[in-house]
């Protein structure tokens, strides 16, 4: 669901992006984005659609030439957030 709205929201800015061949795209995913965790299909398989997304998206841009468009995926470590908290994690091991 939420790599639908990230696709939707790039597409807005893209084009006038690919008229200048100019632009930056940022996305967050997250480290669960590199592997599954237990109880995490929902959320973990959200962040890997959104890195690859971003991927498939970088090769686009490279194929059509547009060099100037950059696509950045930032994937943080676990943050102290109350879902992090909720599965049990200690704040000394964030």
């Amino acid at each position: 669901m939420y790599s639908n709205r990230s696709c939707r929201t790039i597409r807005a800015f893209l084009r006038s992006m690919e008229q200048r061949n100019e632009g930056q795209i940022v996305a967050i995913s997250s480290i669960a984005g590199f592997c599954g965790e237990t109880n995490g299909i929902a959320y973990c398989s959200t962040k890997f659609a959104i890195r690859g997304v971003m991927q498939c998206l970088q090769m686009e841009m490279k194929d059509k030439g547009l060099n100037g468009i950059r696509c950045t995926t930032v994937c943080p470590y676990f943050t102290r957030t109350p879902m992090i908290l909720n599965l049990g994690m200690r704040p000394t091991s964030m």
